[in-house]
């Protein structure tokens, strides 16, 4: 998703945020990226970071309208949402890093909960586009960053703490190639304005 309007050091998960004054920016440049892609179908994350830009891909490059799925929403951080880093406090975050897998957000959810719930839907969706009339077409995913890398961790292998390895910037893009029910990382994370001469 593009970058959201929220104050640096805040810790937002399913926080819903407006988005940053340079969205239309990043619109152009995504969109262009998708320009030549025979897009079958968009998915998306209903959080509003999400939401918007989904819409708008839609507009430019598909007939049929976006379809949501609440299990692509980022971790929910409970109430620690919308909270200061700095004032959740220290102690508080040296026990989730003791145990990031298990470790619970009050009133949210553990980390090995949400890698659960991503990785479901994310294979209802492959089974819904795996039909012969969808083969050679792009499906877009505009979710968030821990659902990107709990995609690409579990078909690169990487265990959980090697997860948190792979950045994942606002606005860019991921490619997974998915034929004949292999998939393949094709590239992690690369911003489409510095991708104006990458091949498809």
């Amino acid at each position: 998703h593009s970058a959201p309007l929220i104050a640096a050091g805040t810790c937002y998960g399913q926080l819903d945020c407006l988005l940053s004054d340079d969205y239309e920016k990043q619109l152009t440049n995504i969109s262009r990226y998708f320009n030549d892609a025979d897009i079958h179908a968009i998915y998306s994350s209903p959080l509003f970071r999400c939401a918007q830009l989904a819409t708008d891909l839609a507009k430019q490059h598909v007939d049929n309208t976006v379809i949501y799925y609440d299990a692509f929403k980022e971790i929910n951080f409970g109430l620690w949402e919308g909270k200061k880093w700095d004032d959740i406090g220290r102690e508080k975050i040296e026990q989730w890093n003791a145990n990031r897998l298990l470790f619970q957000f009050p009133d949210g959810e553990t980390p090995a909960l949400f890698i659960q719930r991503v990785l479901k839907a994310y294979a209802l969706l492959q089974t819904n586009n795996t039909a012969k009339q969808n083969k050679d077409k792009t499906i877009i995913l505009i979710t968030h960053a821990g659902v990107i890398r709990t995609i690409l961790a579990d078909i690169l292998a990487l265990s959980f703490s090697e997860t948190l390895n792979l950045s994942i910037d606002k606005a860019s893009i991921s490619l997974i190639s998915a034929k004949d029910n292999v998939q393949e990382v094709i590239f992690i994370n690369h911003l489409p304005s510095k991708m104006a001469n990458k091949k498809r």
